[in-house]
């Protein structure tokens, strides 16, 4: 799976919530929310298309998009690729953080302590 980028999300969130959008309404939420052009706005559609996480339909005046993705299966999508990239500590945290979970085991903290001892930020 490709790893998804923020402004990939961003289109996503505003396909999960209103479900088919015209490319030209989602040019101008993006443009009012984030300051987005036109052209930045098709980029990031056609990159979502090319992932296979968007649909792209025939409109009447502009075409319309729909996530084919859900936001559960890019959330098991997203964690696994966490998996694979940082270990199960990371991925660990990832699960308990969006369950809502308020204590992390002892074992955890540690081996998170562990893991960003390993990086030198000094």
């Amino acid at each position: 799976m490709s790893h998804i980028q923020k402004p990939e999300l961003a289109v996503l969130e505003i396909l999960w919530e209103e479900g088919e959008v015209t490319a030209k309404e989602l040019m101008s939420q993006l443009n009012e929310t984030l300051s987005w052009s036109q052209t930045m706005t098709l980029q990031i559609i056609r990159r979502c298309i090319m992932k296979g996480w968007v649909e792209r339909k025939p409109g009447r005046k502009s075409f319309i998009c729909r996530a084919i993705i859900s936001q559960e299966e890019m959330l098991a999508r997203s964690t696994e690729f966490v998996t694979d990239q940082h270990g199960d500590v990371l991925s660990d945290l990832l699960i308990a953080s969006l369950l809502g979970r308020d204590q992390i085991k002892a074992s955890q903290l540690d081996a998170l302590r562990h893991l960003v001892g390993e990086f030198d930020y000094q």
